[in-house]
């Protein structure tokens, strides 16, 4: 009984060590070098909006209003909306809601 409390404590141990140890480690993985915050700027947040589809649109009709502001091609911005709104293919229906992402200024 007393060699089970033995390494019941020594397990403790090792698992408060592992964690103050884990502790120590995670902020110095996550932190942000001076130079990152220098350049990091409200230009470069990126925001989410709705928007309702009309008629006629379609996505690439869409990515040529939101791509150049976002900085990448419309093909690039067709593919990140189909991903963002789950979309397997370009059909896109009137009033549909589609999240749209742009960069803040």
């Amino acid at each position: 009984m007393a060699q089970k409390r033995r390494i019941t404590r020594t397990l403790l141990i090792i698992g408060i060590v592992f964690f103050i140890a884990l502790i120590a480690v995670i902020p110095s993985v996550y932190s942000v070098s001076p130079d990152t915050e220098r350049t990091a700027d409200a230009s470069t947040q990126i925001c989410y909006d709705h928007y309702e589809v009309q008629q006629n649109d379609s996505l690439w009709k869409i990515a040529g209003v939101y791509a150049g502001s976002y900085g990448v091609s419309k093909s690039t911005y067709v593919d990140l909306l189909r991903k963002l709104n789950h979309l397997s293919g370009d059909r896109i229906i009137t009033g549909q809601k589609l999240i749209v992402p742009y960069k803040a200024d």
